[in-house]
């Protein structure tokens, strides 16, 4: 492979790395937000539907109280007395629980007090009706659930779902609470693979970059023989004259002058003029010397085919290919240019002044 061509694979490697690399963050970030909303959504629900096995009717019978209750405007309660065997207490409830309390009217916290201390919370059957609610809306994620119990004596009691070694490298979505006092906290966990967030359009998009890639790089010298044709058929010449090459040869002679100071050694297979000497690969040389020789200075592709490759295995890759290397040793040395045009190539001169007709050395 050319230093050229490395070059090219290497610098084409790192870009398609930034852009696959961009994707897929992009595409975790997006993923990762949509399924912890999602989450969080499905999780007071689940903790609804939990509630609601225990008292449809007093608590959370919409027909009785609709949604109206679970309103964030309610001022916090403030202190709450409770007398019991013990005696008379105050308990304060703080503002982050009063805000992210379930319900907010004081007659029904207090029910739910009552309810939840003859059924407790079960973090298992929340777990199970959260991920069945989960399966519902295609979320490929795992969960956990806490549920802690603060007593009267300020004692909190902790109880997990199954796993809960999980826990250790889940994300903590939005904790709940209920009971007059929020005294019970249910809160829920999500843990997902990175590689999960990709549905099947995903991973196309990440190697999209590197399917490009691929075929522009294996495809390139087609690529560019195509954009050449095009560019020469549709370029605006800015010269004043296109003139034929004039280049005579002494039968004895094997060096042509193919302008004045610049001659072409066919044996050493060289350009050279008074300040710079190019030496011209094999196929190339014999190429220019077939152009010199024939008439009009004309090569219809199938002669170049026949003339380069004479067992068959010529392509008009290897055509492109040998043309283009021509015109790069004939540029900076010489005004001489191969055309193209009609399935025609032609060796002109774009320079003004006619082209020394001297023979050569």
């Amino acid at each position: 492979m050319k230093v050229h061509d490395k070059k090219l694979l290497v610098w084409g490697t790192i870009v398609c790395l930034l852009i696959s690399g961009g994707i897929t963050y992009a595409l975790y970030q997006n993923g990762a937000k949509y399924w912890r909303e999602q989450a969080s959504a499905t999780f007071r629900q689940a903790l609804e539907l939990e509630l609601q096995k225990r008292d449809t009717v007093l608590v959370f019978h919409r027909e009785s109280m609709g949604y109206s209750t679970f309103s964030l405007d309610e001022p916090s309660p403030g202190p709450i007395k409770i007398i019991d065997e013990l005696g008379e207490r105050e308990y304060m409830i703080s503002e982050e629980k009063f805000d992210h309390s379930l319900v907010k009217e004081g007659l029904k916290r207090s029910i739910l007090s009552i309810l939840l201390e003859d059924y407790p919370l079960i973090p298992d059957t929340l777990n199970k009706m959260w991920d069945s609610l989960l399966v519902s809306t295609d979320i490929p994620v795992k969960t956990r659930t806490r549920v802690s119990v603060t007593d009267f004596q300020e004692r909190t009691s902790v109880a997990h779902s199954e796993n809960i070694s999980g826990l250790l490298s889940a994300d903590s979505l939005l904790s709940y609470y209920l009971g007059e006092r929020c005294e019970v906290e249910a809160t829920g966990f999500i843990s997902y693979g990175w590689y999960e967030a990709f549905s099947g359009w995903g991973y196309l998009a990440i190697c999209l970059p590197w399917i490009i890639f691929a075929f522009l790089f294996f495809s390139r010298e087609k690529i560019m023989f195509i954009l050449e044709k095009w560019f020469i058929k549709h370029k605006i010449i800015t010269v004043k004259t296109i003139v034929p090459v004039i280049a005579v040869k002494a039968e004895e002679s094997h060096i042509y002058q193919l302008e004045e100071g610049v001659f072409f050694d066919t044996e050493e297979k060289v350009l050279k003029d008074a300040r710079l000497t190019k030496k011209l690969a094999p196929q190339v040389a014999y190429l220019l010397k077939l152009f010199l020789e024939s008439e009009g200075y004309r090569l219809s592709t199938g002669k170049i085919d026949e003339a380069l490759w004479p067992d068959g295995s010529g392509t008009q890759d290897r055509i492109y290919t040998v043309i283009r290397r021509l015109r790069k040793s004939l540029d900076g040395i010489t005004h001489l240019v191969v055309d193209y045009e009609n399935d025609v190539y032609q060796l002109k001169s774009s320079a003004v002044d006619e082209i020394a007709k001297d023979s050569v050395m």
